[in-house]
């Protein structure tokens, strides 16, 4: 006997918002503190000149991290600062010249899923030269900051750039940890109950939105549909589905929707109903204040209704025991409390075995 469809399908729809702090804390451990290193010579006016470039490009500050305009991204920015010196050969320090500039270098990270289950980031890197400083040596000898070291600055970038994307690919590990929660949802689990009980998820399908980002927080709704019922005795033996693929698709408002079918066998019924009903002894308001204990409850269906034989021992002064068994016969309904089943239209036949029409009522 069930209380519901088996067919009948729970569902359960969550946001989820993830503070970026730690992406924030992630980044600065990634950016390099230096991004380009300078030591060369180079030459100009056709040879005649020859100059000794040294310095470095570093970062002139922490990381910070802030959404798309679209919201679809995160931007992960850092300021860098160059400082160079250039000393030209045979002229010693008279014509040596200091020289540097600033850049903001950052990097867009796109996190995506696919329906296979594959989580990670598209990162590309850029740099916009805020103050490209530049040095005139000599007539016609201009030396400067961006394209001394631009090419060094983003190739540091796109190292970068993969080094994340391949950090959140490998991190996230999403199909191996999803399909490990998937079979482990499948299990069984014991219910708390007086009797052997259990309850069992079966999953059907889930679903994650596509992420969206805001300040301080990355936002997105994840989604499942599956079959929750429950029932007396064991949890029969059912094989685990495989992981379904992953739907990428705004789901539904958020909510809970529950529906749980109950199992109820009528061999653990019947168990459940004689350990229920021996425990407890009745005193008959009769002469010798006999008392009746029951013995063991058979539960069958009878048509739309429930049949209980109920077999009772009735024991009285000097050795009276004498044995009856009472046909109960009614149409099961829960209470509103959804604990307790009655049985409602109740018609009761004994068979009598030695006893009189008195002694049982």
């Amino acid at each position: 006997m069930t209380s519901m469809p088996a067919e009948a399908a729970s569902s359960v729809t969550l946001p989820l918002n993830v503070p970026l702090m730690g992406v924030q804390e992630a980044a600065n451990s990634r950016v390099p503190g230096e991004f380009a290193r300078l030591d060369e010579t180079r030459t100009f006016l056709g040879g005649l000149l020859s100059v000794k470039l040294t310095g470095t490009v570093t970062r002139a500050g922490h990381v910070s991290v802030k959404p798309a305009p679209e919201g679809d991204a995160l931007i992960v920015s850092v300021p860098i600062r160059a400082d160079f010196r250039a000393e030209p050969a045979g002229l010693g320090s008279l014509l040596a010249r200091d020289f540097g500039g600033a850049a903001t270098v950052s990097l867009r990270v796109a996190p995506y899923v696919t329906p296979e289950w594959e989580a990670g980031a598209k990162v590309t890197g850029d740099a916009v030269w805020t103050d490209p400083l530049s040095v005139e040596l000599a007539q016609g000898v201009k030396i400067s900051v961006q394209a001394l070291v631009d090419g060094q600055v983003r190739a540091g970038l796109d190292r970068v750039a993969a080094d994340v994307a391949k950090a959140v690919r490998e991190g996230a590990n999403l199909r191996t940890r999803a399909g490990t929660l998937w079979a482990r949802a499948q299990q069984p689990w014991t219910l708390p109950t007086p009797d052997p009980a259990y309850a069992r998820v079966t999953p059907r399908s889930l679903s994650v939105s596509p992420p969206r980002f805001t300040e301080g927080a990355l936002k997105l709704t994840v989604g499942a549909t599956f079959d929750l019922n429950a029932g007396l005795g064991r949890a029969p033996a059912v094989s685990p589905t495989p992981l379904p693929p992953l739907k990428v698709a705004a789901p539904p408002a958020p909510g809970v929707e529950l529906s749980v079918p109950v199992r109820l066998p009528y061999p653990e019924l019947s168990r459940a109903a004689t350990r229920a009903a021996g425990g407890r002894t009745f005193a008959l308001p009769v002469p010798l204040s006999p008392t009746l204990r029951v013995q063991q409850v058979t539960v069958t269906p009878q048509g739309g209704k429930l049949s209980a034989a109920v077999r009772v021992v009735v024991s009285g002064p000097l050795g009276l025991r004498v044995q009856a068994t009472a046909d109960v016969t009614g149409t099961p309904a829960l209470d509103p409390s959804g604990r307790v089943v009655t049985l409602s239209g109740v018609t009761v036949t004994t068979r009598r075995e030695g006893l009189t029409g008195r002694v049982i009522g």
